[in-house]
């Protein structure tokens, strides 16, 4: 997880390759949870979703499709031996 990339950080879907926030190098079948900065889950991804590929993609929206406000979020990565990774990113839109 050491390698693990999140970009672009800060996120700008308008400007975003695609419009799309990207996380690399990604062990495979891990899960990515991005939460707010107050604990609340917004979006679960699993790397297998993109057929362990080594990375994920985010559109900045929520579990109901919805686009997520601006703001600070939390993401946490694990894999398949319970090993974590947190980070921050900012969305600005």
């Amino acid at each position: 997880l050491t390698n693990v990339k999140v970009y672009p950080n800060p996120y700008k879907p308008a400007t975003a390759y695609d419009g799309k926030l990207k996380i690399i190098n990604l062990p495979a079948s891990c899960t990515v949870k991005l939460y707010t900065v107050m604990g609340e889950l917004v979006k679960t991804i699993r790397e297998t979703e993109f057929g362990n590929q080594g990375w994920v993609t985010w559109a900045g929206k929520n579990e109901s499709n919805e686009l997520v406000a601006d703001g600070v979020y939390i993401y946490q990565i694990e894999d398949l031996a319970g090993n974590k990774k947190t980070g921050k990113l900012g969305i600005i839109r």
